[in-house]
C-alpha cells in the first residue's frame, strides 16, 4: 500500500478551527473592541450605512463619527473656497449661524455650482453642523462625541466644538494689487 503525503481533511479542519478560536480571543483584543463588549444580533446600521451610534461608540468610543465630522468639515471647507475663487465672496448668512440642512444654505447653494454633489450631515443623524458667513470669513463647526478630542475647544456647556475657517491665501504672483 502507498504512503500519502500531505494533510488529510481532518488535521486540515482541525488547523482551521485551532486558528478561528485564536482570532476570536486575540483580535478583538487588537482592534480595541472593549472588554465584555457583546454585540446581541446583527449589528444595526444608519441610513448611511454606518453602525448605528451606540455600537460605534462602544466600538471606537465616538472616533469613528468624531472622523467623519471633521473630514465634512474639511470637505465644506474646500467646497466654500472655491466657490470663494469663482465669486469673489462666501455665501452669507448675514453672520450667524444657521443648521446645514439638505435643503438650506449653504448646501443649495454649494450643490447647484457643482462644488458639493451631496449636502454631507451628520453621520449619528441626531446632530448638525452649523455654517456662519459674512461673506468675506466663514465658520463651520460640529460637537465631537469625544470630549477629550485634540481637535476640539470646550465651550460654555461643556460641549467639544470642531470648527473650520477660511484659508488665508497668500498673494499671488498674478495680483495687480502687489
Amino acid at each position: 500500500m502507498k504512503q500519502m503525503k500531505g494533510f488529510g481533511l481532518i488535521s486540515l479542519l482541525l488547523g482551521i478551527a485551532v486558528i478561528a478560536l485564536i482570532a476570536v480571543f486575540i483580535l478583538p483584543r487588537t482592534l480595541g473592541v472593549p472588554e465584555g463588549f457583546d454585540v446581541p444580533g446583527l449589528i444595526q446600521v444608519n441610513e448611511l450605512g454606518l453602525p448605528s451610534k451606540d455600537t460605534a461608540n462602544a466600538i471606537t468610543g465616538g472616533r469613528a463619527y468624531d472622523a467623519v465630522r471633521i473630514s465634512h468639515l474639511k470637505q465644506f471647507q474646500v467646497a466654500l473656497e472655491l466657490y470663494f475663487v469663482e465669486w469673489g465672496l462666501y455665501p452669507a448668512t448675514g453672520g450667524v449661524y444657521v443648521d446645514i440642512v439638505p435643503n438650506g444654505q449653504p448646501c443649495l447653494t454649494l450643490m447647484m455650482d457643482g462644488y458639493l454633489k451631496t449636502c454631507l450631515t451628520d453621520p449619528s443623524g441626531e446632530a448638525v453642523y452649523r455654517f456662519k458667513s459674512d461673506g468675506e470669513t466663514f465658520s463651520i463647526e460640529a460637537v465631537l462625541e469625544q470630549k477629550d478630542s485634540d481637535f476640539c475647544e470646550k465651550d460654555a456647556n461643556g460641549e467639544c466644538i470642531h470648527t473650520v475657517t477660511e484659508v488665508e491665501f497668500l498673494p499671488s504672483v498674478f495680483d495687480e494689487n502687489l
